[in-house]
Parts: structure tokens; sequence; C-alpha cells
């Protein structure tokens, strides 16, 4: 099954000519290492769904749609459906809770199972017909792009209402779809002052508005009686652009052709999921195939595509609970200093290759990518060094082959300070933000407002502390690298390479890292300590599991069930080492790991000085054992860590008993007393009777 992707272009260029627009870029792709300005060009959505539960604010003037819930429209278009040619299916629409509604398993569902099997006349494309065909034809004249065209198709369809094939597909579609889109500028500033997603937010409603003016001066001023401003006006085109970035997909096996798909847009998105909505030539439908097995009753879902926990909240108005969405990351941003000697060459070389100041790159909670340090390079790097400010600024724009090669040991030390300061810059944006937000004034008298602008404080809370997640995680690794560097340890000699990896992170379920052997007969440490459970109730005696796979994927090591573990083997094959941690506890776990490489150097004598060699070999020899010392070292750090969590969960344990305790003896006490004075009172009653 295909994958959803994200499209990467100026999608909605604003006030641009429409014949421009037909040539704009619509090629679908994902780089490995994507770069963006902190203005970015649009990220929209193209697969399907709609999810999570919200009270939103009065719905514009749209006369169309229904509201989210609303299982009776679902319904009506699920009988339209099938009246229309649409197979029997094994799952229904009902209301759920990941979701207002989605679809759930009516029988059981195999893993490898196709379902839907929606066929092509029951597609909305830029080729379906119009139900007023002279409008359509008007549009084509003018020659519209996909994406203009599918949204005047919607808003044309819409109001036409009975009179329109797809009145059963509209009627079931939200009056207000989940997106920010419907955020106003107010709300943005509040909420997201601290993300970047509030600039993509903004340059995404920007576009779609340019987009409107620019159809309306070239074609509905000119057209008013197929195009009059009651039905085209600027809150339809939003209603018409929120459905299209949170309900259209494309199918790669229909030569890559956008398409809204009634019924299939009811399935709901879950980060877990990797399965995708693609034609299916055999059948000759739009089908997806499970990755697993349901269950009757149990809701079905799919993929909407790897994307951060912003990139979710910008489409479709969600955000997955924190430390679930293995794809999440933060775009960090990064800027030229003003008063570098160098700031006109170094913005020159930028600019040669597409790249501004500021300039966001992606941070994930694995890592940071080599883009962002060849731009930290270049923002460091002295005046002597500007011969190599061209070859920062190729790497920093993904623009050269030799990127993963690049270094500057002399700068490096300031490099990795300034991304340090940069991410403690951001984080502590995102913590002034958090701290004020529960005290955060809303202002609304309205209970239908006040529970909207607490729904979107809430997930301006949820999206914050999800990024900064990720960011306290660079910190922690910035932190630790800057400490080895600055340790001394003989970096004049560089017998020894050490290369090292730590981390600190919680696991669900399972999360793999990576760590690549350039030589045979290296050696690998490996270290790892269960630190602690999310609850303080719960500690998970049982450990985790870990499995190390070779370059080929081959199994070279497993651990069981370890609270803690220590391993190290000579590696036989260079290549990428896969590190999975598994997670079978119902908590989440927090995991120090710790992965170092020891390589030795063997150079060639030129001087002719015997008594160097051995010098030299136990000075090696000292460095490696140095490194080992500091491995150790780290190892016991984290078990003393674990200890010192584990007695703070006993002691709390031990304060909650005794407490228990008490009270029960205190009670069972007041209890006695109270029956002692029943029995002497009904004793003394009857002796004097």
């Amino acid at each position: 099954m295909a994958k959803a992707c994200v499209l990467q272009s100026t999608l909605l260029p604003a006030y641009s000519p429409l014949h421009k627009l037909r040539n704009q870029n619509f090629t679908i792709s994902f780089p490995p290492l994507p770069v963006s300005r902190c203005r970015p060009g649009i990220h929209c959505s193209v697969s399907a769904g709609e999810t999570t539960t919200r009270s939103m604010e009065e719905a514009p003037e749209i006369s169309w749609g229904c509201e989210i819930d609303s299982l009776e429209n679902a319904t009506s278009l699920q009988n339209w459906l099938s009246d229309s040619g649409l197979p029997p299916q094994k799952m229904a629409i009902d209301r759920v809770d990941i979701g207002e509604r989605g679809l759930v398993a009516s029988q059981n569902l195999r893993k490898g199972e196709k379902l839907l099997f929606v066929p092509p006349s029951l597609v909305i494309s830029a080729d379906s017909e119009w139900t007023n065909p002279e409008a359509g034809e008007v549009m084509k004249r003018y020659d519209v792009p996909d994406w203009p065209l599918l949204a005047t198709y919607l808003i044309s369809e819409a109001s036409l209402q009975k009179s329109s094939r797809w009145f059963n597909y509209i009627s079931a579609l939200p009056r207000q779809p989940y997106s920010l889109l419907y955020w106003t500028r107010t709300e943005l500033d509040m909420y997201l002052e601290a993300s970047q997603i509030r600039e993509r937010a903004i340059e995404r409603i920007t576009n779609v508005v340019g987009t409107f003016e620019d159809l309306r001066s070239r074609i509905f001023s000119k057209h008013p009686h197929l195009f009059p401003k009651e039905v085209f006006n600027d809150e339809t085109f939003k209603w018409s652009f929120g459905i299209l970035f949170s309900r259209l997909v494309r199918l790669p096996s229909m030569d890559g052709r956008f398409a809204l798909v009634p019924w299939a847009d009811m399935l709901n998105h879950n980060c877990e999921v990797e399965t995708f909505l693609d034609y299916d030539k055999s059948s000759k439908g739009v089908v997806f195939t499970t990755d697993r097995p349901y269950q009757p009753g149990e809701q079905v879902f799919i993929s909407y595509g790897n994307k951060s926990n912003g990139e979710l909240l910008l489409s479709y108005g969600f955000v997955p609970r924190e430390g679930t969405n293995p794809s999440d990351s933060v775009e960090l941003a990064l800027s030229l200093r003003k008063n570098d000697k160098c700031y006109k060459e170094k913005l020159d070389a930028l600019k040669k290759h597409g790249l501004s100041t500021p300039q966001c790159f992606p941070v994930r909670i694995t890592g940071w990518p080599m883009e962002l340090m060849a731009y930290a390079y270049l923002v460091v790097s002295p005046p002597d060094m500007r011969n190599n400010f061209e070859e920062m600024a190729k790497a920093a724009s993904n623009k050269t082959s030799t990127k993963n090669d690049l270094k500057y040991p002399e700068i490096e030390e300031d490099a990795l300070q300034f991304i340090l300061d940069s991410c403690e810059t951001s984080i502590s944006k995102y913590s002034r933000f958090l701290k004020e937000s529960g005290s955060m004034d809303l202002d609304i008298t309205s209970p239908k407002q006040l529970n909207r602008k607490a729904f979107l404080k809430q997930l301006a809370v949820d999206l914050s502390t999800s990024e900064r997640r990720i960011l306290y995680r660079a910190q922690y690794i910035l932190r630790r690298r800057l400490r080895d560097i600055r340790s001394g340890e003989l970096k004049a000699l560089r017998l020894f390479s050490g290369l090292r990896n730590f981390f600190k992170f919680v696991i669900d379920r399972e999360e793999c890292f990576s760590h690549k052997a350039e030589y045979e007969g290296d050696t690998l440490h490996v270290s790892f300590v269960v630190i602690k459970s999310d609850s303080q109730w719960h500690f998970n005696e049982d450990g985790v599991d870990l499995v190390i796979h070779g370059p080929t994927g081959e199994q070279i090591h497993d651990f069981r069930e370890q609270i803690s573990a220590k391993h190290d083997f000579v590696v036989q094959k260079k290549g990428v080492y896969r590190f999975c941690f598994t997670n079978k506890s119902p908590y989440h776990e927090t995991i120090d790991f710790d992965v170092q490489l020891g390589h030795f150097a063997y150079y060639d004598q030129h001087a002719k000085d015997e008594h160097f060699t051995p010098l030299m070999e136990q000075i090696s020899k000292l460095e490696e054992a140095l490194y080992n010392i500091q491995f150790e070292q780290h190892w016991l750090e984290a078990q003393t860590d674990r200890q010192a969590i584990v007695n703070e969960n006993m002691s709390k344990r031990a304060v909650h008993k005794a407490l228990f305790e008490s009270f029960a003896l205190i009670g069972a006490s007041l209890l006695q007393v109270y029956l002692l004075r029943r029995l002497f009172e009904r004793k003394l009653g009857m002796s004097r009777v």
C-alpha cells in the first residue's frame, strides 16, 4: 500500500495569476532531512479522516454539512453509497472514543485483509462531472489547478443541495472542519506563540485567502451568474479548503490523482498504524489493507502519514498523546548573527543555495539532521574560514553528497554551544507559555465560546508539551557532548577515536536507535538502565527487551525483561547497527541508554626513532581505559538514579501505607468504643429493670 505523503510546494500562492498556478510544482515528496524556512511553504495533508472531540464556536454562514458527531447524516451517506454501487462493508459508522465518529469492525477482520472497495464513480476528483456544466467549462477554460478547482467544485455542488448527486456526501461533511484555518489571528498569537506551527498556520490562511481573491478577480467577478458572491466567498472557501486539507488523498495507482473518497474519510488516525489508502487495480476500487486484526466493535484506523504533532494540528485539529507519535518533531530556528564581521558573505552563501536567516530545521526525538549542524558551523565560523562558507551553506541546503563527512573539529564546540543556546531559548518560550497557560484569562461569556477557547488552549498545551519534550532531549544530548569535548580527553593525540551517544528517553511500546560502525574490529559498548515508570504506584520489575541487529539484519544479541544491562562485542561487519527496545508494560518507562564505539587508528611510523612506538601504544591503551572508565561511570550513575527513584517510591508507599493503617486503626478503635458503650448501656438498662 502506498504511503500518504506531504505536499511540499507553494501550493496556494497568494494573488498569483492562474496561468502561473498551473505551473506550480505538485510533486509529492518527503525528503529524509527536510529543511524549511521559518515561514515555510504549505505542508498540506493528503490523507483522509476526522478525529478528536471538541466544542467549536458558532459555525460561519454555511448552509450545508452537519455537526461533526452526526450519525444520522453518516448513515444516510452509507445507504446512498450502497445504492450507488458500494459493496457490502465489514465496517459501520459509530461514535468512538478517538474522534467524534469513526468506522468500527462489524465482524472479525484479519491482518492483511483488504477493505472498503470504493469504486472510482463514487470518488470526487478534478475529472468529476459538474452538476452545473457551464460553471465547470468556465473553470477548465481558465486552466485552474486541481486544488482550487476541487475547492470551487465542492462549493458549487454544496450550494445546489439535493440537485447535486453528492448531496448525501456533502451533508455528512462537518459544517466546520477541524483546521487551524478557523483559528483567529488573536488565538494563533495567544496559544501558539512558542511554536513554529503558528507561522505555518498564518501562511496557510494567507494563501487560502489569496487564492480566493485571485479566483474572484479573474473568474467569479466576470461570471457573477455562475459564481454569485453570496455562495462563493471567503467563508465558503475556508470551509472547502478545510475539507481538502483534512480529507484529500493522493492515489498513486491512479496516476497520482488527488481525490475525495466518501466513506473512507470516516477513518481516524492512529500513530501506530502503517496502512494507507490507494486504488487497487484488480478489484477496481479504493481500498486499504489492514496491518493488524480487529474484533467486532473495535475501531479501525489508518495512518494520515508520518507527520509531526504540529502538522496533525495544522490540518486535522488534534494532537496525539505525548510520546505516542514516533514521527513527532519540532522546528528549531537558527539565525546568523548580525554583528558577525562576515554577515553579508554568509548571507550571500545561504541565498545562493535557497536558504535564509532565520532558518528552521526539524529536531526529532532521535536527533537532528546534518543540515542543522552545517548551518551552525556557518554561523560560528571565523573570518579565516571564509573559503569554507560555500561548502557549509551547500551542506545546510541538503545539496551535497559529502554532507555526512562535513566536520570542522576546530569550531565543533562553538557550533554545539550555538545549537544549545538556540534550543534553550526555545525551551524558555515553551516553559513560559505552559506556566502562564494555567492562569490565562479566556474573557468569554458564552458557554459555547468558553468550551471552544478551553479546547484550543488544551490543544496548544498538548502541542507545546510534546515539542518541549523533544527539545529537552536535544538539550540533554548537547550538554553531554559539550561536557565530553571540554573534559580534555587527550584531544591532541586522537589515537583513539570514540564515537558515543547518550539517550534518555520515554518508551511506550517500541523505540529503535541506530549507530554506525565505520571499521571492522571496533569494540561496541552498550548499556541501559530502566530509571522510572510514569506512575509512582508502579515500578516495573519486569524490565524491557533490547534486541541488537547487525548491518544485514542479523541478530547480534538480545536482552529479555532486564531493568539494566551492559554488553560489549567486536564489530564483525561495518555498517549501521540497530538497537530496538520493547516495553511490554502498560506504563511509559524512562530509559537511560548509552552506546560507545571504540576504534584504534594505527598510523605509519615516518620517523625511525623506535623509542616512540611503545609510548604511543601505552598512551593509546590509556585513552581506551579512560573511555571505559567513563562508560562504566555513566552506567553506575544511571543505576544510582534508578535506585534513588526506587527508594523514593518505596518511602512514599511506606508513608501512604502507614497513614492508611493509622486511619484504619483509629476507625477500629472508635468502632470498639461505640460498641462497648452500646453494650454497657444495654446491660445497665437490664440491671435497673
